[in-house]
């Protein structure tokens, strides 16, 4: 018997990036399970939108995370290794606290469940499964842009937190990937 298709979960998928990810993996053989806010969308607005399960969620609360990993274990019958994409907000500069804390919700507690739940699965995965985090990076965390402060905090907090765990999990096998390539190119063929 073939062993199962791996399965890629994206947090946070909308029609640009978590598309062309969802795309990618699946050409390499992923069964793909995304979450967004709204409703999957329809055929003929992302023709490509390539999904075996599609889960409505609210990353805003990280209580929320657990279930989603649940829903593709259940669904897609193994643990998926997950990857991370969220937008910017239209104007930082009337940044709240109130909206900095929610942001950070989104953007790096979600991000430490969604974590601690890849460890979780990766452990009942056999040892010839890929067991890769990815969180999608940007220049964000090279420094600060004018117009993307909560942006940069979440991608700065979120990627100590990867590089943090891609050191401390390396010994089990386990690879989380937070950046683009050195020459701002594309991580899915190095994380695959």
């Amino acid at each position: 018997m073939s062993a199962a298709k791996p399965v890629l979960l994206i947090l946070g998928s909308g029609a640009n990036i978590g598309d062309g990810v969802a795309r990618a993996f699946a050409a390499k053989g992923y069964r793909v399970a995304a979450t967004s806010r709204s409703e999957k969308p329809k055929p003929e607005q992302v023709p490509a939108y390539a999904t075996d399960l599609h889960i409505k969620s609210d990353l805003e609360e990280p209580s929320s995370v657990p279930a989603v990993f649940e829903k593709v274990k259940e669904v897609l019958g193994q643990a998926p290794t997950a990857a991370l994409t969220f937008t910017p907000p239209d104007d930082p500069l009337a940044l709240s606290v109130e909206d900095l804390n929610r942001d950070f919700q989104v953007n790096t507690a979600s991000v430490l469940e969604a974590a601690k739940q890849a460890v979780a699965g990766f452990g009942g995965l056999p040892s010839s499964a890929a067991k890769t985090f990815i969180y999608t990076g940007n220049r964000l965390t090279d420094g600060p842009l004018p117009g993307f402060v909560d942006l940069g905090i979440g991608k700065n907090g979120s990627a100590h937190l990867i590089a943090a765990a891609s050191k401390a999990y390396a010994p089990k096998g386990y690879r989380y990937v937070n950046k683009l390539n050195a020459d701002r190119g594309r991580i899915i063929e190095d994380a695959l």
